[in-house]
């Protein structure tokens, strides 16, 4: 009377399907969510399915750094085969050379915008503080085809920052020698449907002085410069808008800098001319600004409007 669980003679018991045997563990599927890049091709593309190699350094990358601008990150990131050096006048700066090249070779943009405003060609990226930057796509190779002739040793490209959902702020100060500083502010503020984002810096560094400075034996009369890194301060602001809702998307970004240097340098000649000597200081002002506007008509039909430009305005008292 009692029942039997085994199959019956002659019966053949079937085998689970997939579909079965998933339904009866319970262990969780993994979804990895793969991040997007957009410098190789020039629009939207996961990662892994980029046709050429991206090198991307993100946000946290560069706070682990402890660097306050992107020329200084670079220099720091471990493991990275990236040339990037001071260049050559008395002012400073930093640029980066790909692929063998040099630093003039490589195109810098912000947000897939040309950065206007460089010094015999190469732009500093000791000008672009880290604060506001989400992640840095970096392609090493010619680029020309898609990115013209600037392009020759590869693209560098600044993703600024975005707003996301909730609501913070916060700041953050830091100290070093030379009397050197940075300060930041920073907030955003979001709903899903609905974002900003602000964040304002301010730098300054008092200058590393050349223990040389009026006492060359050389015989030759100059010019000598006063400072190996010069005296300089910045202050800079990034802002974006951000409204997504249904099938409309729009986009507003703006990033502008401004940063004051002062060089000096001497000329020694024999009495009765003397030593004379030259003060130079040096302002540049920076403004990048994007919008884009898109409607989805349909699946696969869609409207984009991407619009943006900068402006680069550079004084010298010399």
């Amino acid at each position: 009377g009692d029942d039997d669980a085994s199959a019956a003679p002659g019966e053949q018991t079937q085998p689970q399907t997939q579909e079965a045997l998933q339904a009866e563990t319970s262990v969780p599927q993994l979804i990895v969510e793969e991040e997007i890049v957009v410098t190789a091709t020039g629009e939207e593309r996961v990662l892994s399915e980029s046709p050429v190699p991206v090198l991307l350094i993100r946000s946290q990358d560069l706070r682990e750094h402890g660097a306050n601008d992107l020329g200084e990150a670079l220099r720091r990131a471990p493991g990275l085969a990236l040339d990037v050096s001071n260049f050559s006048d008395q002012f400073g700066g930093s640029g980066i050379a790909l692929s063998g090249a040099e630093p003039r070779h490589t195109l810098v943009l912000i947000n897939g915008r040309p950065v206007a405003g460089d010094s015999a060609g190469v732009v500093d990226l000791g000008q672009i503080p880290t604060d506001m930057i989400e992640r840095v796509e970096i392609v090493e190779g010619p680029m020309s085809a898609l990115y013209g002739s600037d392009a020759i040793g590869g693209v560098l490209n600044i993703i600024t920052k975005g707003a996301v959902d909730g609501a913070s702020m916060g700041g953050h100060s830091s100290y070093g020698s030379f009397h050197q500083q940075a300060h930041g502010v920073e907030g955003t503020a979001g709903n899903g449907e609905v974002g900003g984002r602000f964040n304002i810096n301010y730098q300054y560094f008092d200058g590393a002085a050349d223990d040389r400075w009026l006492k060359w034996t050389t015989g030759d009369p100059g010019p000598y410069a006063r400072y190996l890194v010069p005296p300089s301060h910045q202050i800079g602001g990034q802002g974006s808008f951000d409204v997504s809702k249904g099938r409309f998307r729009l986009g507003l970004s703006a990033l502008a800098n401004h940063q004051q240097t002062r060089a000096e340098s001497a000329d020694l000649y024999p009495e009765p001319v003397g030593t004379l000597l030259y003060s130079d200081p040096r302002s540049q002002t920076r403004f990048v600004g994007n919008a884009r506007v898109a409607f989805q008509l349909s699946r696969v039909r869609f409207v984009d409007l991407d619009i943006g430009g900068t402006l680069f305005r550079s004084t010298s008292e010399h």
